[in-house]
């Protein structure tokens, strides 16, 4: 398998989510490279919203940790950015894992207006509420589901 890209759309808030769950999707076997700003530092005097936007489009999958603060933060207009490849006829694989309630909410809404209705969400909090959690062995067990399923959609 030929190595994809993996965007990482977060906030600050979410990150020990985010990093628990990149050592169960990043480091067991496929070819997936990490990509997100933290991770693949800027260099100085670059425009960070273009190099953003180039990450993004350069990826074959971006995966969404939605949580209540997403929708005012940076990160909405990075998945707004993908969405608006996939209209354009880009190939990009958008997985959105919601960290809350409210998170869930919002992206049913975008979903909705976007004509996405076929995509399902990865849940990772307690219903009802916007408190997430890290995963537990079920949530690991679904992180693989979820790298093995993408595995498979772009073979060797």
């Amino acid at each position: 398998m030929s190595e994809v890209k993996v965007f990482l759309s977060y906030v600050g808030d979410t990150s020990v989510f985010v990093e628990e769950f990149s050592k169960h999707f990043f480091t067991v076997s496929g070819n997936f490279l990490r990509l997100d700003w933290l991770i693949e530092n800027v260099d100085a005097g670059e425009a960070v919203s273009a190099e953003i936007a180039e990450r993004i489009k350069s990826s074959g999958v971006f995966i969404a940790f939605i949580c209540k603060d997403y929708p005012s933060r940076m990160a909405a207009k990075e998945l707004d950015q993908a969405l608006e490849l996939r209209k354009a006829g880009q190939n990009l694989i958008v997985v959105p894992v919601t960290l809350g309630q409210s998170g869930r909410s919002w992206w049913k809404d975008v979903k909705q207006k976007a004509g996405l209705n076929d995509i399902a969400d990865q849940p990772f909090f307690k219903p009802g509420t916007n408190a997430w959690s890290l995963p537990d062995a079920a949530g690991v067990m679904a992180i693989q589901r979820l790298r093995k399923s993408l595995a498979e959609k772009f073979p060797a």
